[in-house]
């Protein structure tokens, strides 16, 4: 059977692409009623089709509970146009729904180059184009400039005082809607339109590196020889003539190092590859960018080859390794990157620094061991934007591993960053990371999703924030069962205030989330679901201000669901939630610190239900101001409570909902745990 009212949402990926790209296309369903679609256990069949019929079908992959993607392969023919997708979901159940139910998702496939040539078009090298062409547009404009003047003196002369026919007079209208004072003056306007557009024209011409051209500048041969100096010699002229260098697919250029410094205007296209020389001589990044502006790079694809310059897994890194970069970008501004690859990197796969006004669209790297920095590291600048990052394998383990967002100095800021999507697997430190190291500036940070899945051996954290001003809508945290931890929130040297987390989901963590243990943390909110942790479900060292909405299924047998382990106050807490034993666990709430450490907590609609009497507030620390609220087996109970190890405040009040028709309510008349009635509770 059918349901009928969904509707698709694409989450990464182009609605643009070119044939053959494999650019991963990711998209969420959702009901009439707007909620997402779980698609756990469900499989997803996709149907692509032109204005011709159906020229694709294959099945999508679930890459996570809410998200099917699925990329067009180089295999995959589909012809260009624009395409109408489908898609038909199988649930667990054999119920079946088609998505959208009222149009169809829609994608535009591009020709590429080679699509081009197939079709008779043929490729106009940058030689010719400069050459017969250029020649004929210099003898024309020419021309147009001695014709102009005199055409423009005959005109004025023969329609001075004379009046003007229809025709005549509509000419000096132009396609603007501009009128102009002479017919000449409109012909001198368009031709000025006209050269203008050429010239912005030419900042998109290619160059094919593996072509000939010019006398001074070598092809690029891909033979296996260290091509170095040739390249940077055709970026430099392709950079100095407003250029976009393209280096087609299957070519492979062996390069030690690359600086390019004070150039505007110009862009990359390699579809082949960039790879760092065995045992690269050289400290440094492949390819440098030093105060650039307008850097259009549309497509890059980089082999950092670490395997060959003595980066392995497991084995301390060198400095001089943690430096050789992939691509660098410092003191520039306003660059591009559409779409960048790496494999391998030795340090990061993107590092920029002092750079602003960057957007990035799909960024993905991967690593054959647990090897390299980052893919992408931001160091310091503004306004950065990433569409979509996916890291699969990238992370040493005593590097960061991912997304690092992080100054080097206390003199350094970084301001303004989107990031749509992000999808790490990394055997790092802190595979996504937004620190605000070293005392510097690090604010504005949003985040719609993250995904970050820990490959590591040792205690680390999945996501690490040390930053004010965070935003987070959705992070999902997986830490390797029970090695790392989900998401730390802490400070270094700057305080830290007015972190958001909308929604974390966190499996498989050694503790679900940490919170302020080198300093209070001002301002947090967190939405948390957290499953299966082997430590503590959420540990609080230090937090003001805040509130927790929580909900923690089995934590280590003998560990805390929240553990309030104060190393310096948690004051001003609102804390709510479903901790409902459904697991491992010795008892629900624990704290070892004094009650002075603990101030206006307030626990108000916290489900306690499953935990024995004595399992549930525990520690002398909650003698400290704690309010207790509309909290099932705490404050709304079938009974008197019970037990010696709960921790009661004087006049806390619990609700009978029980069957005794004679007690409303108990009011607790002495702090403490004992449970006498009438001496430490009495009846209402």
């Amino acid at each position: 059977m059918y349901r009928a009212g969904n509707s698709v949402e694409q989450v990464f990926g182009g609605t643009v692409i070119k044939q053959g790209d494999r650019t991963p296309l990711g998209f969420n369903f959702r009901t009439e009623n707007g909620e997402l679609v779980d698609l756990t256990g469900s499989t997803v069949q996709v149907k692509v089709a032109s204005d011709k019929g159906v020229v694709l079908e294959k099945q999508a992959t679930i890459s996570d509970e809410y998200t099917a993607q699925f990329t067009i392969g180089s295999q995959d023919i589909t012809g260009a146009g624009d395409m109408r997708i489908e898609f038909i979901v199988t649930y667990p159940a054999g119920t079946i729904e088609k998505f959208p139910s009222d149009d169809w998702q829609r994608v535009r496939i591009t020709p590429t180059l080679e699509d081009v040539e197939k079709y008779g078009v043929g490729y106009i090298t940058f030689e010719k184009l400069t050459g017969e062409f250029q020649n004929q547009f210099d003898e024309f404009t020419g021309g147009v400039d001695q014709q102009i003047d005199y055409q423009k003196q005959r005109v004025d002369n023969l329609i001075k005082n004379t009046p003007q026919p229809s025709e005549v007079i509509d000419i000096r209208y132009d396609s603007e809607g501009v009128t102009h004072e002479t017919a000449s003056a409109r012909l001198e306007s368009d031709y000025n339109k006209v050269t203008t557009q050429l010239a912005k024209i030419a900042t998109y011409k290619e160059i094919n590196a593996t072509l000939p051209f010019g006398t001074t500048l070598t092809a690029l041969k891909g033979n296996g020889t260290n091509e170095t100096s040739a390249l940077l010699a055709l970026l430099n002229y392709v950079a100095d003539n407003h250029l976009t260098l393209y280096i087609p697919k299957n070519v492979t250029i062996l390069v030690d190092i690359m600086t390019i410094t004070s150039k505007s205007n110009f862009g990359i296209r390699c579809e082949g590859t960039i790879k760092r020389l065995n045992s690269s001589p050289t400290v440094g990044s492949l390819l440098r960018f030093n105060s650039c502006t307008n850097v259009t790079i549309h497509e890059a694809n980089f082999d950092g080859n670490a395997l060959n310059n003595g980066c392995q897994e497991g084995v301390a890194y060198t400095s001089s390794q943690e430096q050789k970069h992939t691509l660098t970008f410092m003191d520039s501004n306003n660059v591009s990157i559409d779409k960048f690859y790496v494999l391998n990197p030795c340090g990061d796969g993107i590092y920029i620094n002092n750079t602003s006004n960057v957007k990035m669209g799909t960024i993905t790297g991967k690593a054959d061991q647990r090897i390299g920095r980052n893919l992408v590291s931001i160091i310091s600048g503004q306004d950065f934007f990433i569409d979509y990052l996916f890291c699969d394998g990238i992370g040493h383990y005593d590097m960061p591993g991912g997304l690092d967002i992080e100054p080097n100095a206390s003199t350094e800021v970084i301001r303004n960053v989107f990031v749509n999507n992000v999808d790490i697997r990394s055997g790092g430190a802190n595979p996504f990371s937004i620190l605000a190291a070293q005392g510097s500036t690090v604010e504005n940070i949003f985040v719609d999703k993250a995904k970050v899945t820990s490959l590591a051996s040792t205690n680390v954290q999945c996501a690490l924030i040390t930053a004010s001003d965070v935003f987070i809508n959705s992070l999902k945290v997986d830490g390797n069962n029970g090695i790392a931890n989900g998401l730390k929130i802490d400070q270094t040297i700057t305080p830290v205030k007015n972190v958001f987390v909308k929604k974390v989901s966190g499996k498989n963590c050694y503790r679900g989330m940490e919170v302020g243990f080198q300093g209070q943390i001002d301002t947090l909110e967190v939405n948390g679901t957290f499953r299966n942790c082997t430590f503590d479900g959420v540990t609080l060292f230090g937090c003001k201000n805040s509130k927790f909405v929580l909900d923690i299924d089995s934590v280590g047998s003998a560990r805390y669901v929240i553990n309030f382990a104060p190393t310096t106050s948690i004051d001003n807490v609102l804390i709510s939630g479903n901790l409902t034993k459904r697991g491992t666990g010795i008892k629900c709430l624990g704290t070892s610190a004094t009650s002075d450490k603990i101030n206006n907590v307030i626990l108000e609609n916290l489900d306690f239900t499953g935990w024995a009497n004595d399992d549930r507030l525990f520690g002398a620390g909650f003698q400290g101001t704690v309010t207790k609220r509309n909290c099932p087996n705490l404050t709304l109970a079938a009974t008197i409570p019970s037990g010696t190890l709960t921790q009661w405040k004087q006049g806390d009040i619990v609700w009978n909902i029980g069957t005794d028709p004679t007690v409303a309510f108990w009011r607790r008349l002495t702090n403490g745990t004992a449970n006498v009635l009438n001496t430490d509770w009495k009846a209402y």
